[in-house]
């Protein structure tokens, strides 16, 4: 859809009308017309989020119980939020350096949730 808003734009008459019919032809036969709730969506990245955090690779959930040990003497809201940051940044670098062939069943759909992060 970016490609077609961005043809909107283009030089050329034709380029434009076709990317304003795919525009049209989206948003007339959009499934989720009338239904785009964020409540469930939420509720959905809560559930990965908290999946993700309960099964932490070992080194990741020692540094972070250790950096919110830490945290107990700041109590700031901001340093909670630089932990959580921090923590799910080196999950996914963690995550990424995990190939295929090494991976078990139960690693690879801990890839999946991560990623869908």
């Amino acid at each position: 859809t970016r490609m077609a808003m961005d043809r909107l734009n283009d030089k050329t008459v034709l380029v434009r009308k076709q990317a304003m019919q795919l525009l049209t032809a989206l948003l007339e036969n959009n499934p989720f017309m009338g239904n785009l709730d964020p409540k469930p969506y939420r509720d959905k990245l809560s559930e990965l989020y908290k999946q993700v955090i309960d099964n932490l690779p070992g080194a990741i959930k020692e540094a972070k119980e250790q950096a919110v040990a830490e945290e107990v003497e700041d109590a700031s809201e901001e340093t909670a939020l630089e932990v959580e940051q921090a923590t799910l940044a080196a999950v996914m670098n963690e995550v990424d350096g995990w190939t295929e062939q090494e991976m078990s069943e139960e690693q690879q759909q801990y890839k999946i949730k991560v990623n869908a992060l």
